[in-house]
């Protein structure tokens, strides 16, 4: 006697699917605006990231420090700032400025590490920074970024070396200014 055949089923993989596919979406996207962004500021602003890659390469673990000490005491300045009455527009002009210098921190991480590699590879003395650079970089550092543990280390560090960098240049600027 012959026992029938199990129903196939119905549902493919459920709720972990959906998941999955929106996951999937999320990170496709957050490439493309990562992507798109680096290759903005490389085609408009190619001598400036030039010379950030190469004074982050000359001190980096400098820079790492001061990107650290900076970004921890930002906060807590704002934070002082908006607890008085005259300093809450400050505060707020400062929290602003603090996520744009971590967002183009991101971006300058992802177009060094990008040139440091192009650098290696192809055994050249300075750092090449284009289009390539800022493709390979953004890919390798969400790569990273994805890493457990090691590679959030090593992604907090380059985003704390940028951050150094671009707040060492902006302070720089705003003392030529005075």
């Amino acid at each position: 006697i012959r026992k029938p055949l199990p129903e196939a089923p119905t549902k493919v993989r459920g709720k972990e699917g959906l998941f999955d596919a929106l996951s999937l979406i999320f990170h496709m996207m957050k490439l493309a605006i990562y992507l798109a962004a680096a290759l903005l500021l490389v085609y408009f602003f190619k001598n400036g990231l030039q010379k950030y890659t190469e004074e982050l390469l000359a001190n980096f673990w400098p820079e790492t420090l001061r990107g650290f000490l900076t970004a921890i005491a930002t906060p807590f300045l704002g934070l002082a700032l908006a607890l008085t009455i005259i300093g809450f527009i400050p505060a707020v002009m400062l929290g602003l400025l603090y996520v744009g210098l971590l967002i183009a921190a991101k971006l300058l991480a992802a177009i060094f590490i990008g040139a440091w590699l192009f650098k290696k590879l192809s055994k050249e003395k300075l750092f090449a920074v284009n289009w390539k650079s800022a493709t390979v970089g953004v890919i390798c550092l969400l790569i990273l970024k994805e890493i457990p543990i090691v590679g959030w280390l090593a992604y907090l560090i380059l985003v704390l070396a940028s951050f150094g960098v671009i707040t060492n240049s902006f302070y720089r600027y705003l003392k030529n200014l005075v």
